[in-house]
């Protein structure tokens, strides 16, 4: 359609390099996303076999230790040792699930059809609804500056930019702007009354409407809402990496100690 309409306008290159330019922010932002999910996705995946091989392998050693000693390892040690010999080929199948399941999740990142069903969910989430908000703010944006540049109106863009936001209040917040237009507004005051974007750029995008660029702007504030996005995602990364070492450490930790405590009483003992 954008290419339809810029050969009417005249204005066909104009189109293929803003076509180019949205493709290959689109494809960098998918890019953006898969580096941020594959460390803590492998973590998590460590940290369930760590768990596994402790339980299943490293506990019946110090059974067989306290066995030979004449005594034995304390309920809660013991419990987890018989949970492991009888679940051995359970945890198999579950480590085999759990790295299928990451592999899926990455190749649903890394691909448009998969970044589109997770952006669909995310505002299910409330973690993750306000980032998919403004991914959504961020795709919308986009969107309209590169229809807006290929010479469409403003009303017939709204509609098409409708099938690229796959966020239900996003389509709402369209269909407001859509109705506010119809009743005379002009573009950027229908961007205010129904809050698309904050106060800063919603003045931004005013003064590109008076001044005749209003695409740049909307282009300049895309390319914004995707660094914040970006900063967004690892600034969640930067705190769920540490909270999972922590984590693992504590659960390992009790583990070892809920063994090794008991055994270093009855050495001490002996000796």
């Amino acid at each position: 359609h954008m290419v339809e309409v810029g050969e009417e306008a005249g204005s066909l290159d104009t189109v293929l390099d803003e076509l180019t330019r949205y493709y290959t922010r689109q494809d960098d932002f998918r890019e953006t996303i898969s580096e941020a999910l594959s460390y803590p996705l492998l973590m998590i995946f460590l940290m369930f076999v760590v768990i596994v091989v402790l339980i299943t392998k490293v506990l019946p050693i110090f059974g067989e230790v306290f066995a030979s000693l004449g005594t034995e390892m304390n309920a809660f040690s013991a419990s987890l040792m018989h949970f492991g010999s009888r679940s051995g080929r359970f945890f198999l199948f579950c480590i085999l699930g759990l790295g299928a399941a990451n592999l899926f999740l990455l190749f649903l990142v890394k691909t448009q059809s998969g970044h589109h069903f997770l952006l669909r969910h995310a505002e299910k989430f409330i973690p993750t609804r306000n980032l998919a908000m403004q991914i959504a703010t961020g795709r919308f944006a986009e969107g309209m500056a590169l229809m807006l540049s290929s010479g469409m109106d403003t009303f017939r863009a709204l509609e098409m930019v409708n099938t690229l936001v796959e966020n239900k209040k996003m389509q709402e917040k369209i269909a407001g702007c859509k109705r506010y237009l119809q009743e005379g507004d002009n573009f950027p005051d229908a961007l205010k009354k129904t809050e698309v974007f904050s106060l800063l750029y919603t003045r931004l995008l005013l003064a590109g409407f008076q001044s005749g660029s209003m695409d740049a702007a909307l282009s300049q504030i895309a390319l914004q809402y995707d660094k914040e996005t970006g900063r967004k995602i690892y600034h969640w990364i930067s705190f769920l990496e540490p909270t999972l070492i922590i984590l693992l450490s504590l659960i390992v930790g009790m583990i070892l100690l809920s063994v090794l405590l008991p055994l270093m009483g009855i050495m001490s003992a002996i000796g």
